[in-house]
């Protein structure tokens, strides 16, 4: 079982950040990743699993007016493709939004991964 405390839950990285020192709640303890820069909370007597429930919803700035090019790689294709990009904030970050320009549409999705400047993007039914 992974643990919540060493490990973040949203993008794997070992750089996690106890907040205890800066935020209590009782009978949680909060982390926060250097890496995507999500936060979760876990119970003070386990490892797992995390929790998002106490922070509220994630508050989003809103689609970005202007597009960029960006290699998006979807989860039924091998090989990234450079396509249209709108996000919702400055940079890409897991488990945020996305919308690609597919054939002249645009498509929205879920970040799953970024991988140096790939974003690994899943959308369907399955999105979230």
């Amino acid at each position: 079982m992974p643990n919540a405390r060493t490990q973040c839950p949203y993008c794997d990285s070992q750089a996690v950040k106890d907040l205890a020192y800066f935020l209590r709640i009782p009978g949680v303890d909060l982390f926060q990743c250097h890496t995507c820069l999500e936060i979760w909370h876990v119970p003070n007597d386990q490892n797992w699993p995390p929790g998002r429930d106490l922070l509220g919803p994630m508050k989003l700035e809103g689609w970005r007016k202007r597009t960029r090019l960006q290699p998006v790689q979807f989860e039924w294709e091998e090989e990234p493709q450079p396509r249209a990009v709108r996000l919702v904030r400055k940079s890409a970050q897991v488990g945020d939004p996305v919308r690609v320009a597919v054939a002249g549409v645009e498509v929205e999705g879920r970040i799953e991964v970024v991988e140096s400047s790939i974003l690994h993007v899943r959308i369907g039914r399955r999105l979230f």
